[in-house]
């Protein structure tokens, strides 16, 4: 195969007999300018640990994950106005603070005041409609069921819309999940698949070893509901 011409004017390509007719043009694919990319907007669930753990200690420990979830939140928001977020919380059971949407990145979002986490959200369309939750700390039968919290989060990416029109073109829209947490699992349910409000494994014995099975069930739900979301997102292309 022979080429004859510049780049970006006329390019002849002659095949010789018996040859095999596969030529790439790299060197014009990598002179070219390409402009024409579409930004594909996410889904991202936040998974937050509001165990009594969380809260001791001066509450650093809360006041830095309610500002880390913050930042992170409005740089998705700022990035990309099809952008959507929704935000989880756990100790004994699991509740949605801030269901999946688009939101004002100038929005308070987490706030602290005292022993209850609030959010404050303004929605970024034309009406501006103002969400509003909070989470009461537990100090009495408070149990880290992180389990419990990641099957509600998958859920709600599980349950969402998943195509986007960017320009002229559907997209589908990309999951995520990020788990924000201290320590490991303290209490889970053997039903990973769905796993009940109330725990049923809780810790018994040594510390260091009485958390394995909590562990391994929170994994497992992770994992089971990770390939339904990819389902329901990608289908069997997923």
């Amino acid at each position: 195969i022979s080429l004859s011409g510049d780049i970006g004017q006329d390019v002849t390509i002659e095949k010789e007999a018996g040859a095999e007719f596969q030529v790439a043009l790299s060197a014009l694919g990598s002179a070219a300018d390409i402009t024409d990319t579409t930004k594909v907007p996410t889904d991202t669930v936040f998974v937050l640990d509001l165990s009594n753990s969380m809260w001791t200690g001066g509450y650093t420990k809360i006041d830095q994950m309610i500002e880390g979830a913050n930042d992170a939140i409005k740089t998705l928001m700022r990035a990309n106005p099809q952008n959507r977020v929704a935000v989880v919380g756990y100790s004994t059971k699991s509740s949605v603070l801030l269901p999946l949407g688009s939101y004002q990145a100038g929005s308070n979002f987490l706030t602290r005041s005292g022993d209850t986490v609030n959010m404050t959200a303004s929605k970024a369309d034309d009406y501006g409609t103002v969400h509003n939750s909070s989470f009461q700390r537990l100090t009495i039968n408070s149990h880290k069921y992180t389990q419990h919290g990641i099957y509600t989060g998958m859920n709600i990416l599980n349950t969402a819309d998943t195509k986007a029109i960017v320009g002229d073109t559907e997209v589908t829209r990309a999951p995520s999940l990020i788990l924000m947490a201290e320590g490991e699992a303290k209490y889970g349910s053997k039903y990973f698949v769905n796993p009940s409000d109330d725990a049923e494994i809780g810790e018994v014995g040594d510390r260091a070893t009485s958390r394995y099975a909590q562990s391994f069930v929170t994994a497992m739900t992770a994992a089971y509901m990770k390939e339904q979301v990819t389902k329901h997102y990608y289908g069997d292309k997923g």
